[in-house]
């Protein structure tokens, strides 16, 4: 199938058909967040990796789009479909199941790999997942550093006993920096494979692309039932209350009435905050 993106956005094109490819359909759920497009669904249709026999489930952000998705999943022959209008972190997933478990799923995020999702992913009960089950993600690359989303102290507990040597074959021009494009596709690694700790995990594919000047990842997981770990859904709250005091002490900062008065207080006074909140996630940990 050629479509709009094969020809404005090649890189991403050829990351969906790695995501359906090499698979065959089985009578277990698959989840997508697809836009109004279908791009991912139409492919893997044409494909043969899904069937419309299979228990659907999609993410969307606004009614208007989710309507226009599921009149089309409708008229190519879903009959059981599940829709979710707000975030995938929202996802009441064993609800969505509908007593099916998920097989397949592709996580196209457009967007980071935040606190909320590694929760929501670290939080999924084993008997919603199929045996085997092939998860695709992307995720887009910060500007200046994961780390800078993930604070380190997060990052050292969660690198305990995972293996970071990843192939490395990016999928644009060479205008960009390969230590810290590796860097990152390993952090990310990092995060996602403890994000997923209530099963083990082996990792089939993983790359960096852009079509764009955003860097993006992209990752297949494949998930069976053994268990890894389940012990950073507390680290994964204790991050996201740091992120959420940062947040906070940006602001009070951004308001206060001495902010272009004096600099070097102002400066300071970051400083501090950024110590005593380190120090907080430490005791938390």
């Amino acid at each position: 199938m050629t479509n709009w993106d094969e020809t404005n956005r090649p890189n991403k094109a050829k990351v969906r058909r790695f995501a359906v490819e090499n698979y065959t359909p089985r009578q277990h759920a698959i989840l997508f967040l697809p836009s109004r497009e279908l791009r991912d669904v139409k492919l893997a249709l044409e494909e043969g990796s899904i069937s419309t026999s299979q228990h659907i489930i999609f993410v969307e952000k606004t009614q208007e789009d989710a309507n226009i998705i599921h009149t089309e999943l409708r008229a190519r022959g879903f009959t059981s479909i599940y829709s979710h209008i707000g975030q995938l972190c929202d996802l009441p997933l064993d609800r969505a199941l509908k007593g099916k478990k998920l097989g397949y799923a592709f996580f196209d995020t457009c967007g980071q790999l935040t606190v909320d999702i590694a929760t929501w992913l670290a939080c999924i009960p084993k008997e919603c997942i199929a045996e085997n089950a092939d998860f695709h993600f992307t995720f887009a690359i910060p500007r200046d550093s994961v780390i800078s989303v993930w604070p380190q102290i997060a990052y050292d507990h969660m690198l305990d006993g995972v293996n970071c040597n990843l192939p490395f074959s990016p999928l644009s021009d060479n205008n960009h920096n390969p230590e810290t494009l590796y860097e990152n596709l390993q952090l990310y690694y990092v995060i996602l494979k403890n994000s997923l700790g209530n099963f083990t995990t082996k990792r089939r594919r993983s790359l960096p692309y852009r079509d764009t000047r955003t860097w993006m990842f992209y990752y297949h997981i494949q998930l069976n039932h053994k268990s890894m770990h389940s012990r950073f859904r507390k680290l994964f709250a204790a991050v996201k209350e740091y992120n959420d005091s940062t947040i906070r002490a940006d602001a009070r900062t951004s308001f206060s009435p001495d902010c272009n008065k004096d600099p070097i207080m102002v400066e300071a006074g970051k400083k501090a905050w950024a110590t005593r909140r380190q120090n907080a996630l430490k005791e938390k940990l």
